[in-house]
């Protein structure tokens, strides 16, 4: 599943790099002036474009680059960023899990709660 969502979002990730790129393109903007203009190196704008933003740093903000990069060359990247946001959703864990763990709380509860009462009545009994 993890593999699905992965590809999932590498593909909205060229989908963004292609219309950040073609935008870019049209309004004849080159990478050094956005890049002094938004302060984001060359070598960042260039994997936004290719679609490699799985190849950022994780120390930087990376979206936060991507929307300034794109609101820069007046790209629509919402609808890219919606998908993004549904394929993350799918990440939140199915009923059958849900069921398990609620299976697997009760058990624990009713062993802690014949924990307690053998441990009252021990203590009455001394």
């Amino acid at each position: 599943m993890l593999d699905n969502v992965k590809k999932q979002k590498e593909e909205i990730y060229r989908e963004i790099g292609l219309k950040i790129s073609s935008q870019r393109k049209r309004k004849r903007k080159k990478y050094k002036s956005i890049s002094k203009t938004l302060n984001i190196s060359i070598e960042y704008l260039n994997l936004i474009e290719e679609g490699k933003i799985n190849e950022l740093p994780q120390h930087i903000p990376v979206m936060g680059f991507v929307r300034s990069y794109a609101r820069f060359v007046e790209a629509d990247i919402l609808p890219e960023l919606n998908k993004i946001d549904l394929v993350a959703q799918d990440k939140v864990p199915n009923k059958k899990n849900i069921i398990n763990e609620i299976k697997y709380l009760k058990e624990f509860i009713y062993f802690l709660l014949c924990f307690v009462l053998i441990v009252i009545v021990l203590f009455f009994l001394n």
